[in-house]
């Protein structure tokens, strides 16, 4: 199997007796198991007369297997072990992972395997599964998204399975008698989850010995099968369906024009990825671009290249673009640019070689540096690759550009022409003629004209318009830095006049990376929300700035942004170290003596999208916005989208002239530098740092504070919505910050979390949306509980939780069975080691934030967990139940036409007066 020579995993494949593909991966040091089972079947093999079906299926899988009958028995099992679940039904595959502490593997498996092949479809489940599905399907039905997808499946060829309503709802399934949906569920159970349709990847710390032991276990006893047919399928556009405007009516604010080109599917060019040469250059976003030219003509504001749906037999290569009002004016020669660059590429790609040799080196660099991914994302993509590759690409897949072939680059290109496109035109105020089935979506389709064909056929040539460059910051250099035990953590290397520098190296992942972090805390911050609306313009201006002359360090690896926070904003570069270090002193130095100018040159723009995206933040679905005022209502510093988008529309640029110089007036400034490089660099890069510095006066670094709702009655704030559903969220503040405190907020968590999730969802059918959470607030402990709900008013949801809460934490003691696994699964989520670099430098600044200087902070919350006594957490849940030093804030808003009443507690009118006359925690 083809690895990177730097990959520390090793891989096991191989075939049960019964036919199931199975990728065994040992990931040494860690303590977790991640399981995935892809299934060859989804949306697409759903009945003509029961659309949704595959759906349902994924969902009753949950709900009780031949051994394991209890409804989300694995959920809870896993949420039990450190654990969580999850599954996704696509257009050809269904996805089933997990991840777990790796001692408990067996009982998982176990599990697992029942789930997958022995499900019990009981009737009465079925009838509340509907339930659910019904309140995700109208959770989704103000869903932009949504609503364009479901437009373009209407408009592609009504003969392909793409154009099935693949989500399901009660009208759907009402349709049946639950016996009949049940044998409906039952045989495309039995067609499709067989062995030799389903491929299985376990990515564990567990040894491949073990974990081959395991799997067989678990899935030898299945029966074997015969391979099942692949699907023969039309065309997914018809000759009247390219060709076309599509003009589609969205709820948010957006000007969007979407250029769609219909390729087959591409996938046999894997190893010359001629989709991602294309992406690279008409996506590019350097001097010279295409993007370039459409912001130099204020017709656009961003443009992404490459994406689109792709199944087995189709691929749409999408180039999505937002556009400004006067590019809505021009957008016939916005298309006919993209014809011109394209004509460029076509003409320029076949003598320039060295573009694909740059793309290769780059894709080189990816796969033998990465950094590590999710197990959980791993896992489902290569059991995925499984069913696409030969066994010795399954991992490589994604990276591999062995081919340095131009004929798949012109292949592509001979189906980007005029008369193959689709351009979908997303704005208000188009005319429209047809709504879409389930999502209400208004949309017409129109023909391009004669004239329209023409010009585009023939598009003039635009100089402006050039291929990129050859790209200078790819490293030349992957030389590793041999790193010192003096530096294992970081060390203060430099203190006082206002700035502290910090040093670690990599001592881990022996890798040629780093990430450079700078806090500029602001005395200025105290000014108030014009301030951080004018923080917020600024920032944006520089980032569009930078981007015109950094975007291809970006493109090689090497990443930087700038962002505010509560006291101030942050510069943070990472990836290859070799040019890493220049790039930051450029930044730095570049925010000082060009702010003026990116201001000049962006403030309108900026202004105008600003403006939208906070407007389309009030439309929301409600439980983020609930979310977002949970943050507003606590952090001293933190506004809400409404407020900020009256202060935004306030900002001109006249008022802004001094704002840079009073951002800097008093400042104090924190810096982590982590990774390749060595003791002497980190030197030069502090004297640079200092000499640079633009601070005249030394700041002191400012306190995140946090509203103490402690010794408080419940306080309820109510926010107004015109949703037809539901939300709560309710958040309870620990009594202290201690680690013992925090010790048993995690733990309390823990206890209550599938629990929650069952009697909510499945068992109450209160809503789709359901959960609990740890959330701490600048490291004050905290947890929350949250409903959405299309089917009940607010003040049920608060008193449904107050009624599960009264039922779970009356008697704590009940699971003493449990409490010392507990505890181990937990300690073992707190002592897992950082999966990649840059998790491990964010810990490290996250760390410094908090002023554990120590960097021990997990340990000593381990240490309490591990003399934690039951006895303990009983009292610290009977506080809570009981309000004893526990601060509760209940955020609602009420559906519109669901039952209202009060939600009882003192109600918090005004945001700003409260946290005026509030305390903080500092």
């Amino acid at each position: 199997m083809l690895v990177s020579q730097f990959d520390k995993n090793s891989y096991k494949l191989l075939q049960l007796n019964n036919g199931l593909d199975v990728l065994l991966v040992h990931e040494p040091n860690s303590k977790r198991t991640t399981a995935a089972m892809t299934i060859a079947a989804g949306h697409f093999s759903d009945p003509v007369e029961c659309q949704g079906l595959a759906h349902l299926l994924e969902h009753m899988l949950f709900l009780g297997s031949r051994n394991f009958n209890e409804p989300n028995n694995l959920n809870q099992f896993v949420s039990q072990h450190g654990g969580n679940i999850n599954a996704w039904t696509g257009t050809e595959h269904t996805s089933f992972h997990f991840d777990v502490m790796s001692n408990e593997l067996r009982e998982s498996l176990a599990r697992f395997s029942d789930m997958l092949f022995y499900p019990l479809f009981q009737e009465a489940l079925i009838d509340k599964e509907i339930h659910s599905i019904d309140a995700e399907f109208k959770l989704k039905q103000k869903d932009d998204l949504r609503r364009l997808y479901q437009v373009h499946k209407e408009t592609s060829n009504p003969q392909h399975p793409f154009s099935k309503f693949s989500v399901g709802n009660s009208e759907v399934f009402r349709q049946f008698p639950i016996t009949e949906l049940k044998q409906k569920l039952i045989n495309f159970h039995q067609k499709n989850f067989v062995t030799n349709n389903m491929k299985l990847c376990v990515i564990s710390g567990l040894s491949l010995e073990n974990l081959k032991s395991e799997v067989e276990i678990a899935f030898n006893d299945v029966k074997t099968s015969a391979p099942l047919p692949e699907l023969e399928l039309p065309n997914l556009y018809t000759e009247s369906q390219v060709g076309i405007k599509i003009n589609i009516q969205p709820i948010k604010q957006t000007k969007r024009l979407i250029v769609s080109f219909a390729l087959p599917n591409t996938d046999k060019y894997y190893r010359s990825k001629p989709s991602s040469v294309l992406s690279h250059l008409l996506g590019d976003e350097g001097k010279h671009s295409l993007l370039a030219y459409l912001k130099s003509k204020n017709w656009a504001t961003s443009l992404g290249a490459g994406g689109g749906i792709q199944g087995s037999n189709f691929k749409d290569f999408n180039i999505n673009m937002q556009l400004t009002e006067l590019g809505v004016k021009h957008q016939n020669d916005i298309i006919e640019a993209i014809f011109s660059t394209i004509a460029l590429i076509s003409k320029e790609i076949p003598t320039q070689l060295w573009r694909l040799e740059e793309k290769a080196k780059l894709s080189q660099l990816a796969f033998d540096y990465s950094d590590s991914g999710k197990a959980t994302d791993l896992a489902t993509q290569w059991s995925s690759n499984l069913f696409e590759s030969p066994k010795e690409h399954v991992v490589a897949r994604d990276y591999l550009l062995d081919r340095l072939d131009i004929k798949p680059i012109q292949y592509c290109l001979s189906f980007m022409t005029p008369e193959n496109m689709r351009v979908k035109r997303i704005y208000e105020g188009l005319e429209t003629d047809k709504i879409a089935n389930w999502y209400n979506t208004p949309y017409k389709t129109i023909p391009l004209s004669t004239e329209e064909l023409a010009q585009f056929s023939r598009p003039k040539d635009i100089p402006e318009i050039q291929l990129p460059e050859p790209n200078i910051y790819i490293p030349s250099s992957t030389k590793l830095i041999p790193p010192t035990s003096d530096f294992a953590n970081p060390v203060r290397i430099s203190r006082g006049d206002g700035m502290d520098v910090w040093f670690a190296q990599d001592n881990k992942f022996n890798q040629p990376k780093g990430d450079c972090y700078l806090a500029f805390d602001c005395k200025a911050t105290d000014l108030g929300i014009y301030t951080a609306a004018q923080k917020r313009m600024w920032i944006s201006c520089l980032m569009e700035h930078f981007n015109d002359d950094f975007y291809h360090a970006g493109i090689a690896g090497l990443n930087f942004r700038i962002y505010p926070h509560q006291a101030g904003f942050s510069i943070h570069t990472n990836g290859f170290s070799q040019h890493q270090l220049t790039l930051f002193k450029n930044l730095l130095e570049r925010i000082q003596t060009d702010s003026e100018t990116a201001l000049d040159t962006y403030f309108d723009k900026v202004k105008i999208r600003q403006i939208q995206s906070l407007q389309n933040a009030l439309l929301n679905k409600p439980i983020n916005r609930l979310f977002s005022h949970l943050s507003e209502l606590l952090q001293r510093y933190n506004f809400g989208s409404k407020q900020m988008l009256e202060a935004v529309k306030d900002t001109s640029r006249g008022a802004m002239s001094n704002f840079p110089s009073i951002l800097f007036s008093e400042m104090y400034l924190e810096t982590l530098l982590h990774g390749n490089w060595s003791y002497e660099e980190a030197e030069t890069f502090t004297q640079d740092l200092r000499e640079r510095n633009p601070s005249a006066n030394i700041g002191l670094k400012l306190n995140r504070d946090v509203v103490d709702l402690r010794a408080q009655s419940r306080l309820v704030y109510q926010v107004s919505s015109e949703e037809e559903e539901s939300a709560v969220v309710i958040y309870f503040q620990a009594p202290g910050f201690t680690e013992s405190s925090v010790a048993m907020s995690i733990l309390l968590e823990q206890i209550i979390a599938a629990p929650f999730f069952n009697y909510m969802r499945t068992e109450k059918q209160l809503g789709y949306l359901v959960g609990t959470g740890y959330m701490p607030f600048n490291q004050h402990p905290g947890i929350t509980l949250y409903i959405q709900s299309p089917n009940a008013g607010a003040s049920s949801l608060v008193d449904e939780i107050e009624q599960f809460l009264q039922n779970h934490l009356a008697d704590i003691h009940s699971f003493a069975p449990y409490w010392q696994r507990l505890k181990d699964n937990v300690i073992k989520q707190l002592s897992e080691k950082d999966a990649n670099l840059s998790m491990k430098s964010q810990r490290l600044w996250m760390a410094l934030g908090n002023d554990d200087l120590n960097f021990d902070k997990n340990d000593r919350i381990i240490k309490a967990i591990e003399s934690l006594e039951l006895s303990e957490l009983a009292r610290f849940a009977s506080s809570m139940l009981n309000r004893e030093m526990f601060g509760e804030l209940v955020i609602y808003s009420q559906g519109q036409g669901l039952p209202n009443s009060e939600v009882k507690g003192t109600r918090i009118e005004n945001i700003d007066a409260f946290k005026l006359s509030s305390h903080f925690i500092i």
